[in-house]
C-alpha cells in the first residue's frame, strides 16, 4: 500500500467541501482511492513495505522523509485462514516470539507494577492544560523554539507483513488499535545501533519505530503489526520504542519528539488519545505502555517505560498528557468563528470578506473561493491577509468573473499550520449597477509612444450606458491628464487611443480610469496600469577622435539609431585628474543625415595631460538625462627634469634649470618658490631661456631676505592649454654674505623715527609725509633678529633685541609685528639707542652716530647703550 498516495487522496477529498460539483468529486475519490479500499488484506499480506514520503506543513517538522534502507531481510508469507468477511482467524493463544532486548535487574525490578496502577485516563479533555512540571518545561522550551521537532524519516524495513485484527469502516484490517510505548533499556546504545541490532534479529521481534532527542525514523510500515509485545498486543498496536538518555535534557527532548510522533500516528489511523481502561483483557485506550499490556492484555512480563520514566521524576500518565498537548496542537482543524462580507462597492464592483479564526496549530493561511458561474468557470482564489485586529480580510474584485447578473457565491477556508482546514459558506453576495470587465491595454506604436485601452462595458438588468469615459495620465498629481470620450454602442466593446506626445513624451508608467454612468447616474469605475514604454535610444556608434596633431582639439561622436523622442545630446567630459574638477558638459551638434551627434572638446578647457573621460548622455523629450555610452581619450604628458644650483646660497641666491622633452610644445615656464611654510613670502620666477632649456634665480630679495629651506614648483603652459607641473625638491639658501639696506623716515608731526628694510613700506610712509633720511645702517640676512612692536594707541614703534622686553610690552598692548631685521653678529658697527623720557611718541631713537647719540644725550635723552649691530 502506497502511503503517499493515501496522504495525497486524504488532501484532495477535503478540497471544497461545499460545492456540489467538488463533493461528488470528493466521494469519487473516497469510492476508489481511500486507504481502506486500496489494497486488500490477501494482496497486502505478500507484500513489502515501500519508501515514500509525507510532505506536512513548513511549520511542522513532521515532514516524513524517505530515507535508504540496507537490510535486505527475507519477507516471509504469513500463514493464515480467513473468514467469508475476510478478517482472518488466530487463535488468542497464539504465541508470537518477542525478545527485543536483555532488561537489566534495575529494569525489571523498577519496572514491575501493580493492576491499576498508571491507568486513570488523562485524555477525557481536548482543552490542554499541563499538570506536570516537565511537561510544562517543556512545552516552554518547545514553543519558545529551544526544542526543535525532529522530522519523522521513513526507512521502512523488508520485515514480516501481516495485518491487524482490528477492523476499520469498511472491513478491513488497516489500522491498530492504539500504540505501544516501549523503552530500550541500555542507556550506553544509540538509535542506529538499535536499529542496526533489530536487523539483525527482526525474526524474535521488531517494532514500528525508533525515537530518541533528534531522531524519528519509522523501521516498519504502521498499517501493518509487528512483533513488539506479546502475542495480544501485536495484533492490536503500534510499537514504538524510545532510545534511553543518560540526562534530563535529552530525556525530555527525546519525550517530546515521541510524543509528538504518536499524536501524529493517532491522527493518521483517526484516533484520539486515550488511556486503558485498566480493566482485564479490555483493549480500549490508545496509548499504551508495555507495562500495562503486560498487567491487562498478557503475552508479555515487560515493565517499561515505568522505570526510566521514574529515573527524571515522570509517568506515563504525565507522558500521556504530553501526546495530548501535541495531538491537539497538530491534529485539530482550525475553528471559524465568524465571517462575512463588508464594504460592498457597486461602483468599483468589489467587497471585502473578514474571518476570525483560531486553531492550536495556528492559522496557516486563509483562503476564499468566490465564483458565479454553474460549473464554476470563472472560480478565484483569494488570500485573506492578517490585520492588526487578528482578523484576516479578503478583497474580492468582482470584475475577475464572468457574471455581474448573478449572484457570487462566497466560501471561507481555514488551513492551520498542520495542513487541517475547516470550510464554511457565506451568503451570496448580488452587485447592481454598470459594469467594466476585460480591460487591456496594448502599445500599437513604441516608438512614437502610441497605445490603447479596450475594454467591455454594459448596464446592468437591462438599464442602458449614458456616458462612456476614459483617463489616462502618468504624473502622481495626474497634472498631464488626457480624456477621451466614447459613444455607447450596441456591442458594447470600447477602445480609447492615446499618444506620448500629449503627455509631454512621458515614458510612463501610465495610469488609466474607465468610468461608465447609466441612465439612472449609477456609475463603475476601474482604474489600472497602462503601459511604461522603452523608447528607441540605441546606439549605433560612439568614439573620440582627435582632431588636431597637437592633443589640443578633441572630437566626441555618438550615432543613434532613431532621435524621435530625442531633445539634445550631451558629453561629459573631465581627466583623471583631482576628480572631476575639471568637468565640462559639451552639447552635440545633430547631422540629420547619418544621425550622429558630435561636439568638439578643447583640452585647454581642463589644462591637464593623462586620461580622460568622456560620457554620452541623451536628453529625452520628457526632460530626463540618459546614460548611453562611455569612451576615454589620452593626453600624452611632457616630461619635466630640473637640475638647482645653490653655489651662490651665500650671497642669497639659487639657480633652478628647467628642461622637457618636447621643447616645441612648451608655450611658458614659470618657477613658483616659497620659503618652507611661508607661502606669505612666495615668489613666481618668469624663466628665461637658455640653450640648456629654461632657466629661473631665486633670490632671497624677493622673499623678505627669508633664508634657510625653500621648496616651490614648476609650471609648464604647453600651446595646446595643458598645463603640466613638477615639484621642486627642498633646497636652502644660507644668504650668510647677504646685507640689505635699512631705511630711515622721520614723521615731523610725531617726531617718531621708523626703520624698515622694505622699499615698498618706506615709498608708502613718504607718501603720507613721512621724510626720507636714506640709509641708516646696513644690516645682514643672517643673525640675531631684531623684533619690532608697535604701540596703536600712540602710534609708535619699539625695536629691540631682546624678546624678554618685546614680550613684556605685548603683554601691555603693544603688537607684536615679527622680525623686523638681524643683528650681526660680528659685532663690529653697533647702533645706539637713546630714549626721550619727554616725548609721548619717538620715545626712543637708534643712530650708528655716536656724535648724534651723544648731542641727544645733552639735550635730556637718556643713553640706553648698543641696541644692535649694523654690517657696515
Amino acid at each position: 500500500m502506497n502511503l503517499h498516495l493515501k496522504k495525497s487522496a486524504l488532501v484532495l477529498s477535503s478540497f471544497l467541501l461545499w460545492s456540489p460539483q467538488i463533493i461528488q468529486a470528493q466521494e469519487m475519490i473516497q469510492s476508489s482511492t481511500t486507504p481502506e479500499s486500496s489494497t486488500s488484506a490477501t494482496e497486502s499480506s505478500t507484500t513489502s513495505a515501500s519508501l515514500s514520503t509525507e510532505s506536512t506543513a513548513t511549520t511542522i517538522p513532521s515532514s516524513e522523509t524517505a530515507i535508504t534502507s540496507t537490510t535486505t531481510s527475507t519477507t516471509t508469507n504469513e500463514a493464515s485462514s480467513a473468514t467469508s468477511s475476510g478478517e482472518e482467524v488466530i487463535p488468542e493463544n497464539t504465541t508470537d516470539p518477542y525478545f527485543p532486548k536483555q532488561p537489566t535487574k534495575e529494569d525489571l525490578l523498577g519496572d514491575k507494577i501493580l493492576p491499576g496502577a498508571n491507568t486513570q485516563n488523562a485524555m477525557q479533555s481536548r482543552a490542554f492544560t499541563a499538570s506536570s512540571g516537565m511537561n510544562k518545561e517543556i512545552i516552554r522550551q518547545f514553543e519558545n523554539g529551544s526544542f526543535k521537532l525532529a522530522t519523522i524519516k521513513k526507512d521502512w524495513r523488508q520485515y514480516e507483513l501481516f495485518r491487524y485484527r482490528t477492523l476499520d469502516e469498511s472491513g478491513e484490517q488497516a489500522k491498530p488499535n492504539g500504540i505501544v510505548i516501549h523503552e530500550t533499556a541500555n542507556p550506553n546504545s544509540t538509535i542506529w545501533g538499535e536499529i542496526a541490532y533489530m536487523d539483525s534479529h527482526w525474526d524474535n521481534a521488531f517494532v514500528h519505530a525508533f525515537v530518541d532527542e533528534n531522531n524519528i525514523i519509522e523501521i516498519h510500515d504502521p498499517s501493518y503489526g509487528a512483533w513488539g509485545a506479546g502475542r495480544i498486543a501485536n495484533r492490536y498496536f503500534m510499537h514504538v520504542e524510545l532510545v534511553e538518555h543518560g540526562n534530563q535534557t535529552a530525556f525530555m527532548k527525546s519525550i517530546m519528539n515521541n510524543a509528538y510522533y504518536m499524536a501524529m500516528k493517532l491522527d493518521q489511523f483517526g484516533l484520539t488519545p486515550s488511556a486503558p481502561s485498566g480493566k482485564p483483557n479490555d483493549k480500549s485506550g490508545t496509548l499504551w505502555s508495555h507495562a500495562e499490556v503486560s498487567n491487562y492484555l498478557g503475552g508479555t512480563d515487560h515493565g517499561d517505560p515505568v522505570g526510566y520514566f521514574a529515573k527524571y521524576g515522570y509517568s506515563v500518565n504525565e507522558y500521556r498528557e504530553l501526546v495530548g498537548y501535541m495531538y491537539d496542537k497538530f491534529s485539530l482543524a482550525p475553528v471559524i468563528t465568524s465571517a462575512a462580507v463588508e464594504n460592498v462597492n457597486q461602483t468599483q464592483k468589489t467587497f471585502d470578506v473578514r474571518v476570525k479564526a483560531t486553531a492550536n496549530s495556528g492559522i496557516k493561511e486563509i483562503n476564499v473561493p468566490v465564483w458565479t458561474t454553474a460549473n464554476q468557470s470563472d472560480i478565484v482564489w483569494y488570500k485573506a491577509t492578517l490585520q492588526a485586529d487578528g482578523s484576516y480580510l479578503a478583497k474580492v474584485d468582482a470584475k475577475k468573473h464572468a457574471g455581474f447578473d448573478n449572484p457570487f457565491h462566497v466560501h471561507v477556508y481555514a488551513v492551520g499550520n498542520n495542513n487541517k482546514q475547516t470550510a464554511k459558506p457565506l451568503s451570496d453576495v448580488k452587485l447592481d449597477g454598470p459594469v467594466i470587465k476585460n480591460v487591456t491595454t496594448a502599445v500599437t506604436d513604441n516608438a512614437a509612444g502610441k497605445f490603447t485601452i479596450s475594454f467591455d462595458a454594459a448596464a446592468a438588468n437591462n438599464k442602458t450606458l449614458q456616458k462612456i469615459q476614459v483617463n489616462a495620465w502618468s504624473t502622481e498629481n495626474q497634472q498631464n491628464v488626457q480624456t477621451v470620450t466614447l459613444q455607447p454602442n450596441a456591442q458594447g466593446k470600447y477602445t480609447a487611443s492615446f499618444e506620448a506626445k500629449n503627455f509631454g513624451y512621458s515614458e510612463g508608467p501610465y495610469r488609466y480610469e474607465v468610468k461608465v454612468i447609466d441612465t439612472q447616474q449609477k456609475y463603475a469605475t476601474v482604474t489600472g496600469n497602462g503601459p511604461t514604454f522603452a523608447f528607441n535610444y540605441k546606439v549605433v556608434s560612439h568614439g573620440v577622435k582627435e582632431l588636431s596633431k597637437d592633443s589640443s582639439l578633441f572630437q566626441a561622436s555618438l550615432q543613434l539609431e532613431d532621435n524621435q523622442m530625442v531633445d539634445s545630446v550631451l558629453f561629459a567630459v573631465w581627466s583623471d585628474v583631482n576628480g572631476q574638477d575639471d568637468l565640462k558638459w559639451y552639447p552635440g551638434v545633430l547631422d540629420t543625415a547619418t544621425k550622429t551627434w558630435s561636439a568638439k572638446i578643447p583640452v585647454s578647457n581642463h589644462k591637464n595631460s593623462g586620461l580622460y573621460h568622456v560620457h554620452d548622455y541623451v536628453k529625452t523629450k520628457s526632460g530626463k538625462m540618459r546614460s548611453v555610452g562611455a569612451d576615454t581619450f589620452t593626453v600624452k604628458p611632457i616630461q619635466i627634469t630640473t637640475t638647482l644650483d645653490t653655489q651662490n646660497q651665500k650671497n642669497g641666491q639659487a639657480t633652478i634649470q628647467v628642461q622637457t622633452n618636447d621643447a616645441a610644445s612648451v608655450q611658458s615656464v614659470k618657477v613658483n618658490v616659497q620659503p618652507k611654510n611661508q607661502p606669505n613670502k612666495a615668489y613666481s620666477y618668469t624663466t628665461t631661456t637658455t640653450k640648456n632649456g629654461n632657466q629661473a634665480i631665486v633670490d632671497i630679495k624677493n622673499h623678505g631676505y627669508q633664508t634657510g629651506t625653500y621648496t616651490g614648483e614648476v609650471v609648464v603652459t604647453r600651446k595646446n592649454g595643458v598645463v603640466e607641473t613638477k615639484k621642486l625638491s627642498d633646497f636652502a639658501i644660507s644668504g650668510t654674505d647677504v646685507s640689505m639696506a635699512m631705511y630711515r623716515v622721520y614723521n615731523p608731526n610725531s617726531g617718531e623715527h621708523f626703520y624698515t628694510m622694505q622699499q615698498n613700506e618706506k615709498n608708502n610712509l613718504v607718501k603720507l609725509g613721512w621724510k626720507d633720511e636714506g640709509t641708516g645702517w646696513i644690516a645682514p640676512a643672517v643673525g640675531k633678529p631684531v623684533y619690532r612692536v608697535y604701540n596703536p594707541n600712540s602710534g609708535d614703534h619699539h625695536y629691540t633685541l631682546a624678546i624678554a622686553e618685546k614680550n613684556n610690552l605685548v603683554k601691555l598692548g603693544w603688537k607684536d609685528e615679527g622680525i623686523g631685521w638681524y643683528s650681526s653678529t660680528e659685532m663690529k658697527h653697533p647702533l645706539y639707542r637713546v630714549y626721550n623720557p619727554n616725548a609721548k611718541a619717538g620715545s626712543h631713537h637708534y643712530t650708528q652716530n655716536l656724535k648724534e647719540t651723544n648731542e641727544l644725550v645733552k639735550k635730556g635723552w637718556k643713553d640706553e647703550g648698543i641696541a644692535w649691530y649694523a654690517v657696515k
